[in-house]
């Protein structure tokens, strides 16, 4: 969802950045490229958006395959040029929100948190049993 949201804002805001900066060549690239990572970010995330261009379907199943930390770094890479070509509030906000989604693939990447005994047994260096009973074995007792 965010990825979608994220491409069309970063789309509108690509524009905006091009229209407000028009004498800057710098600005004028950063609007560009925010404007393609927007819809790199459209064609990732809702392929049924841009039936209309000739080879998105092959493009997005292939992406499907790939793993994970893979989409997210290809969405930091997009994300990140903008913002140093042109730091302004529409690079911010449009290259924020394919940033965003970057990060929400690489939380993904690291999976789930362990539930407390889990980690309160990895912290004291015992193993998980999977009662209390195997994490105090794993603690010293103290008179």
């Amino acid at each position: 969802m965010l990825g979608c949201v994220g491409g069309g804002v970063s789309m509108f805001m690509a524009i905006w950045c091009i229209i407000g900066n028009i004498l800057t060549p710098l600005c004028i690239v950063a609007g560009i490229w925010q404007m393609l990572a927007g819809f790199v970010s459209i064609v990732i995330e809702a392929p049924f958006c841009c039936f209309c261009v000739p080879g998105v379907a092959g493009m997005t199943s292939k992406l499907e395959e790939r793993p994970l930390w893979q989409k997210a770094a290809l969405y930091l890479i997009l994300s990140v040029p903008p913002i140093i070509l042109c730091f302004g509030i529409p690079t911010i906000l449009g290259s924020g929100l394919v940033f965003g989604t970057a990060i929400i693939y690489g939380m993904q990447v690291m999976g789930k948190k362990g539930s407390k005994t889990e980690m309160q047994a990895a912290a004291g260096g015992a193993e998980y049993v999977g009662d209390e009973q195997g994490i105090m074995e794993g603690e010293q007792q103290y008179p």
